[in-house]
């Protein structure tokens, strides 16, 4: 597992981290090799740079997994229709390489967080946060089609994994004595907006961003996300100090990620990171003011081998 340096006055919470969350954030061996292949590749790869040994792997396990398959051929109506229009007969392959590498790994990688946390969490706290992790990565994938330096794969990563983290906050502490899951809850957990940091140190001894950062590092993505994650310092006098090769990108993301749900508009996000719009980014500021009222968005993401039967209009060759 790639180590990551951690400042050193969160040292102690992350210690608490990797005691907590060591066995509680399972990861299948193929996620977190597709992970760390991924992560070697550059930004603008395409599906047809996947290396091959992480194609098959990736193929085989969604072919062996209903859920993953209907996951597959969703995400794929939401983001690839005209593709899928063109299309009758269908194989995994294929349609794996439809995405970019890190779309199709933050495809596989958050249906079976969601999954999971599903399972494991007491229902009525996951299910008060997943609709806001569905939400934030429609944002990412809206924020990289919006920022031409940035990436839509990396967009969802950074917004779903924020929201899985804080499932992992309520997972750890299922069995503790008292009402701490309840004032979890209560400090807005499941709101739009993201819960103060010292607010949950305060509760339970650590943060949802430091725990990002530790499923990040567990997921094989390498030491710039985990760094975008565990910086406590305001992101502009980081930049401003200079960054290793890889760290920009991701601690832009969460900059606007985090900027944009204080309200602030697409342009004065790219005047203070010194980006270009690919428009002008009107679209990405009614995109996000309408995110409250959208409960159809990915939903592709609680994906599960029951709707198998639903997939009529295609028939997926490589499957049975």
């Amino acid at each position: 597992m790639t180590r990551v340096e951690i400042p050193q006055d969160l040292q102690s919470e992350w210690y608490e981290i990797e005691k907590a969350f060591a066995k509680i954030v399972y990861l299948p061996r193929f996620l977190v090799f597709i992970g760390r292949q991924i992560s070697r590749l550059p930004d603008d790869a395409v599906g047809s740079d996947l290396p091959g040994v992480a194609l098959s792997s990736l193929c085989e396990n969604i072919r062996r997994s209903g859920s993953f398959q209907v996951g597959l051929y969703n995400a794929s109506r939401e983001l690839y229709p005209e593709k899928l229009a063109e299309s009758e007969e269908l194989r995994i392959r294929h349609m794996v390489r439809w995405f970019t590498p890190q779309e199709i790994f933050a495809v596989v990688l958050l249906i079976y967080f969601n999954r999971y946390l599903h399972m494991r969490c007491p229902p009525e706290t996951w299910a008060g946060i997943e609709p806001y992790f569905r939400r934030d990565v429609a944002l990412g994938y809206q924020v990289g089609h919006a920022y031409g330096a940035l990436n839509t794969g990396k967009g969802m990563l950074l917004g779903g994994i924020r929201r899985i983290a804080q499932g992992f906050l309520v997972f750890s502490h299922k069995k503790t004595k008292g009402d701490i899951l309840l004032r979890l809850m209560n400090i807005g957990l499941a709101g739009e907006k993201y819960t103060e940091a010292q607010r949950e140190r305060e509760l339970c001894g650590y943060s949802h961003l430091l725990v990002a950062a530790y499923i990040a590092q567990k997921c094989g993505m390498g030491v710039p996300p985990t760094s975008a994650f565990s910086n406590q310092q305001p992101y502009l006098e980081t930049l401003a100090k200079g960054m290793k090769k890889g760290e920009g990108e991701w601690g832009a993301l969460r900059y606007i990620f985090e900027q944009i749900k204080e309200g602030k508009s697409a342009q004065q996000c790219a005047a203070d990171l010194g980006l270009s719009l690919s428009g002008d980014g009107e679209d990405l500021d009614g995109f996000a003011q309408s995110l409250s009222e959208r409960n159809d968005l990915f939903s592709w993401l609680g994906a599960s081998k029951e709707q198998l039967s639903e997939i009529t209009e295609h028939t997926i060759l490589d499957v049975g």
